[in-house]
């Protein structure tokens, strides 16, 4: 089912409701662009600028509030932070395989010709080719 993208670039909101992160939870992040295709809002967090996409029911708009956009955030998305191999994740959103959501893992490496993580299953060793949406990391 696809939504329509609600909340405008530059709109301040507050992370709310996540499982994976919920260090994130009641911080305050900027919306940068709606990711049609992922379904998801890409946002900047406050502190740190660390920039993630996250579901509208995980996002609270502050009423009437925005912030410039960040110049040309419109035409290019900034390429995503690469996680470093060895990194702590854990799987979130798989439609495919939802056995393996809430199932950590670990960074192999990321395979930029394909746009995904190689990451190794810690339970049972299993390597699979996952989307940066699909790769949360942990502390």
């Amino acid at each position: 089912r696809r939504t329509m993208a609600t909340l405008a670039s530059g709109t301040v909101v507050e992370v709310a409701g996540l499982k994976a992160r919920p260090d994130l939870n009641g911080k305050v992040a900027s919306v940068v662009a709606y990711a049609a295709d992922r379904e998801r809002y890409q946002v900047r967090m406050r502190d740190g600028g660390e920039e993630l996409y996250l579901r509208e029911v995980n996002l609270n708009a502050a009423s009437g509030a925005t912030e410039p956009p960040p110049a040309a955030a419109e035409e290019t998305a900034p390429a995503p932070a690469i996680m470093p191999p060895s990194t702590n994740v854990v799987v979130d959103g798989l439609k495919a395989r939802p056995d393996l959501n809430g199932q950590r893992a670990t960074v192999v490496s990321y395979a930029a010709d394909r746009e995904r993580y190689q990451i190794r299953i810690d339970a049972s060793g299993e390597e699979l080719y996952l989307r940066p949406a699909n790769v949360v990391a942990t502390a």
